[in-house]
């Protein structure tokens, strides 16, 4: 107890009054000036409340002095620093504690009170009583067990005790919707087993549980079923209504969940400070929503099902193994500025599934989600990406389409989300994202902004089937703290990960995938360009007078070449760019084929616009195009 208490308010004036016969009213609760005064604000309105003076009818009403009452209030910042303030003046021997609003205090709260009261008062006799005068419990044999040597946290547990037994059903049965769920939160805390710590994610509208090691989300039938069991534990009559009214109160009295640190990885022995690799007891405060169900070890471990995996899939090439490396180093520290997505295309069946794996366990279980790129270009759908640092396409079929989702997310810009019983809003998403596809992405009307971002990880090769282990994943669970230490030991700072992640996006191997899926980056092959535009070049050309595409006027114009090329290999109008896009398409198509020069135009003599481009072999493009 401090040495110096502070008085509580109006502690001076009772004392000055000197009635220690007479029975001292406290109030408690955040809104206790409220309750007291007229004007919560105005001294000038003590004692005029209306709150107040009704609760002196009710247990007074006899007395014709009665609003002459002075109470001693505890207002919110009194209840914070209960040790440090003096409550009752010397003399009186009778109190009564008036809760102004349902369950003010924890029983820790309620325990220190007494002990304040036991060692700095005269009070004998103690009870609370509601904002009506209905007594809620008798606190006077705390009092003397304090007194007498008994310890602060047996008068917690007894006090438990004693709440729980009391009769409860009428109070729930009498109270508001907001009420009832004060009541709720304070019985999941104190009193059900197992107790819940509770909070309310105003991210995805989600009310989350604290299980010990992390939060967990609850589905709605969850939170209905467990104020179900609350309203049964009293023995109170309860109606669906009523059980509703006390779910949709709870996103309002509920605390706030706060944001997690993604340079934290629970697991089950403890939460992993990926930047220091110290092991730390488990903290509701560090706002994790998921853990890995195995434990960390902060010894050096083997990973031979780890290593076997990605020897397979790096194909013998150390380039190729650093990057592999090197991605999972970017999900497990969360290296969104980098502003990189990954892509894994090719063959089933030769280990991408099993790389989305791992990344999922680096992330952490419950701060991954599964996506698909149609979903996630949708305000609606995409809202289950909120919160999450690693999104993943496992499974995409071919897509060609627009990309200002994708750039925006690997960017961090907002993404605009329209959830449902909830208003639109926007929010950046600090994620990475992984695209598993049997076939590269097509993003039209791209101008480069999503091209620059790609990591591209081709997979040609199946695993045996006589050599598939079906056990993999659940093996490398087992491994995972190895594989940690392992991915982190491989690159001694950040700037080596990102390097070797760069030597991949433009290996051979990613632009032959490039070219095999993507006609522009084929059709760019047939051409050279010079320093600059002249009556050299081609002419752009335009979709006005295309000639005969059989007929040589046809490599008179480079557009002509162009549908040209598409009819050859049957592509589809509806997949065939225009001028316009077609020009801006060039420039990104030709730097990422490796062309040191830019693709340009400019116009010249008689107004012709001419490129910088010049057919490689005009006999070969024609024996090509022309000549099945």
């Amino acid at each position: 107890m401090a040495n110096k208490l502070t008085n509580a308010p109006n502690l001076s004036e009772v004392a000055k009054r000197n009635e220690p016969l007479t029975e001292l009213y406290i109030l408690v609760g955040a809104n206790a000036w409220a309750f007291y005064r007229k004007n919560a604000k105005d001294k000038a309105t003590n004692g005029q409340g209306l709150d107040w003076q009704t609760f002196l009818d009710s247990v007074d009403g006899q007395n014709p002095d009665r609003y002459d009452s002075l109470p001693i209030v505890l207002g919110q910042h009194q209840i914070n620093q209960l040790e440090g303030v003096k409550i009752a003046p010397k003399g009186y021997q009778i109190a009564t504690l008036v809760y102004t609003e349902p369950n003010p205090l924890t029983q820790s709260q309620i325990a220190t009170l007494c002990v304040n009261l036991a060692q700095n008062s005269d009070i004998q006799r103690l009870a609370i009583v509601n904002n009506i005068g209905e007594r809620l419990e008798d606190l006077t044999d705390y009092l003397a067990r304090i007194r007498q040597g008994d310890s602060v946290a047996e008068v917690v547990a007894e006090n438990s005790q004693a709440q729980s037994s009391l009769d409860m059903a009428d109070i729930i049965k009498g109270a508001s919707p907001n009420d009832r769920a004060k009541y709720f939160i304070d019985w999941c805390e104190h009193t059900a087993e197992p107790r819940y710590q509770l909070a309310y994610n105003a991210l995805n509208n989600r009310i989350y549980r604290y299980n010990g090691k992390a939060w967990e989300s609850m589905n709605d039938t969850e939170i209905l079923r467990l104020i179900t069991a609350f309203f049964r534990h009293y023995d109170a009559k309860y109606s669906l209504e009523k059980v509703k009214g006390v779910r949709d109160c709870l996103t309002l009295d509920l605390p706030l969940m706060g944001i997690a640190k993604p340079n934290l990885l629970a697991f089950n022995n403890g939460i992993l400070d990926k930047n220091s690799l110290e092991l730390m007891p488990f903290d509701p405060d560090y706002w994790l929503i998921g853990f890995n169900p195995c434990d960390y070890c902060q010894d050096c471990l083997p990973t031979p099902n780890f290593d076997k995996w990605l020897t397979f899939i790096s194909y013998g090439k150390d380039e190729r193994r650093q990057a592999f490396l090197a991605a999972l180093y970017m999900i497990l520290f969360n290296r969104t500025e980098w502003q990189l997505t990954l892509e894994l295309i090719g063959e089933a069946g030769g280990g991408k599934s099993v790389f989305i794996e791992v990344a999922k366990l680096l992330s952490g279980n419950g701060n991954h989600e599964g996506i698909t790129l149609k979903e996630l270009d949708n305000p609606v759908s995409r809202s289950k990406v909120l919160d999450k640092t690693f999104l993943y396409s496992s499974d995409e079929g071919r897509y060609i389409g627009d990309s200002s989702t994708f750039k925006k997310l690997s960017s961090g810009e907002p993404l605009d989300f329209n959830p449902k019983y909830k208003d639109p809003f926007s929010q950046s998403v600090n994620a990475i994202f992984a695209i598993c596809s049997n076939s590269l992405p097509i993003y039209k009307n791209d101008g480069g902004g999503m091209d620059r971002r790609r990591v591209i990880f081709p997979f040609d090769k199946a695993v045996p089937e006589q050599d598939r282990d079906y056990q993999l994943v659940s093996k490398l669970k087992g491994e995972l703290s190895g594989i940690i230490q392992k991915i982190i030991s491989a690159f001694p700072t950040p700037d080596i990960a990102l390097k070797a992640l760069f030597i991949q996006k433009n290996s051979a191997e990613v632009l032959a995938l490039k070219r095999d899926n993507d006609h522009l980056l084929d059709f760019v092959q047939e051409f050279d360009l010079l320093p600059m535009p002249s009556r050299e070049g081609l002419i752009m050309g335009s979709l006005l007078h295309v000639p005969d595409l059989s007929t040589d006027l046809v490599f008179n114009r480079l557009y002509w070449i162009y549908l040209l090329y598409c009819h050859h290999h049957g592509i589809e109008a509806k997949y065939q760019l225009k001028p316009k896009h077609l020009e801006r398409e060039l420039i990104q198509a030709f730097k990422s084929s490796g062309f040191d020069i830019r693709f340009s135009i400019r116009t010249l003599a008689q107004g012709k616009r001419h490129t910088n481009a010049t057919l490689k072999d005009k006999n070969a493009t024609k024996q090509k195009l022309q000549n099945d």
